[in-house]
């Protein structure tokens, strides 16, 4: 598969960008679940709720923000995880369209711009709906 090949099959969107994780505390009801501060290059940063368990301050992560359509359809919304807000959602590779390579959440290179997309695939759903 030709690079150009490859650049052709990924899409972008200024609704899923690489942030930086600044902090980390556990869900005050859900022993599974992390309440993350994270800036994603916007005047303050937001607050997102995680079951991953790969998440710490200072990753770079994609993080897709409210109206934000991941492939294969979900759309995600500003909405309370019980109980706690969260603003968006950390995504894994497989969330975007890619294989797992890793078990949580993507960690972006360090080189990553705050704010910047980050690209995804889409399915063969979205595809066959253009």
């Amino acid at each position: 598969m030709t690079e150009e090949m490859v650049a052709d099959e990924l899409k972008s969107s200024d609704k899923i960008i690489a942030g930086e994780i600044i902090s980390t505390e556990q869900h005050p009801d859900a022993e599974k679940l992390t309440v993350c501060t994270v800036n994603v290059g916007q005047e303050e940063p937001l607050q997102i709720v995680c079951g991953a368990k790969n998440v710490a301050p200072g990753l770079k992560v994609p993080v897709a923000l409210h109206g934000a359509k991941l492939p294969g359809g979900r759309k995600i919304k500003k909405g309370k995880l019980r109980g706690v807000l969260s603003n968006g959602m950390i995504c894994a590779q497989d969330e975007l369209g890619f294989d797992r390579d890793i078990d949580g959440i993507w960690v972006l290179d360090d080189r990553v711009e705050i704010g910047t997309p980050v690209p995804y695939k889409e399915t063969a759903q979205e595809e066959a709906a253009e």
